[in-house]
């Protein structure tokens, strides 16, 4: 099995059961992309998340820095220390070019990403 019908099989089967992505099937679908959204303040977002747990972000302007990741059960915690901010999230992968990243506390969708 190639490596993009691994990510596809592994996509349909997180769609299809409604249940939250587990770390294998979050890098399956996003490692070494660009996640893009835009903040609920306007400002364009842009994030990769590499294999190793560190990736780069860029919001809005400002130049491009790093942070860090970990995944623990089914909840993916980013840290921006230049930002000094911390999110933990549910990864919903909607589509082979879709994830949604759910607030682990709240269960309120922080954010919708088109995955590049």
């Amino acid at each position: 099995m190639t490596t993009m019908a691994l990510t596809l099989a592994l996509v349909a089967v997180a769609a299809a059961t409604g249940k939250f992505a587990t770390k294998a099937e979050f890098l399956g679908a996003v490692a070494g992309k660009s996640l893009t959204t835009t903040t609920k303040s306007g400002k364009p977002f842009n994030a990769v998340y590499e294999a190793g747990g560190s990736g780069i972000f860029t919001l809005g302007s400002n130049k491009a820095a790093a942070f860090k990741w970990t995944f623990k059960g089914d909840t993916l915690c980013s840290v921006f220390k230049t930002m000094n901010f911390t999110e933990c999230n549910k990864v919903e992968i909607a589509g082979p070019t879709v994830v949604r990243f759910i607030d682990a506390k709240s269960g309120r969708l922080n954010n919708t990403y088109s995955v590049h």
